[in-house]
């Protein structure tokens, strides 16, 4: 297995569990936002004091500030995200809906920042995706 997969599924899992613990935990705001964030760091300090090598550098200059402006949107969707998680809709019909929304704003990113190239494959995933997003909305 490539290890590209083998993170896709961690992240499935873990992006995919954590909403549905957080909204089992009942509590809502800023606050317990900023819990989630804050406990979110301690895997990754653990991981960026364990790395050795090149990926162990602190990021400088215009890679630092496009980081933090990356971490301020992360920061206010995650807020967004939390609020949504507690606002009482089924999560079975907000979780997939916020990641499907990431998902077709991720593909086209990627293909107007990036200049990736645009295929039948993309195109028929992205409408996918958008249907999907269609039948859970309309989920009764």
């Amino acid at each position: 297995m490539r290890n590209e997969y083998l993170w896709i599924a961690v992240v499935g899992l873990t992006w995919g569990g954590y909403p549905l613990i957080a909204r089992w935990a009942g509590h809502d705001g800023p606050r317990a936002t900023l819990v989630l964030m804050a406990t979110g760091v301690v895997p990754i300090l653990i991981a960026a004091l364990m790395s050795k090598g090149a990926g162990n550098q602190w990021p400088v200059n215009a890679p630092l500030a496009k980081l933090i402006v990356a971490g301020l949107v992360m920061g206010i969707g995650l807020l967004a995200f939390h609020s949504l998680m507690t606002s009482g809709m089924d999560a079975s019909v907000s979780v997939p809906m916020v990641d499907i929304a990431m998902l077709v704003v991720s593909v086209i990113g990627a293909i107007v920042f990036f200049g990736e190239a645009i295929t039948l494959h993309k195109i028929g995933g992205v409408a996918l995706l958008l249907a999907g997003m269609a039948l859970l909305r309309m989920s009764p």
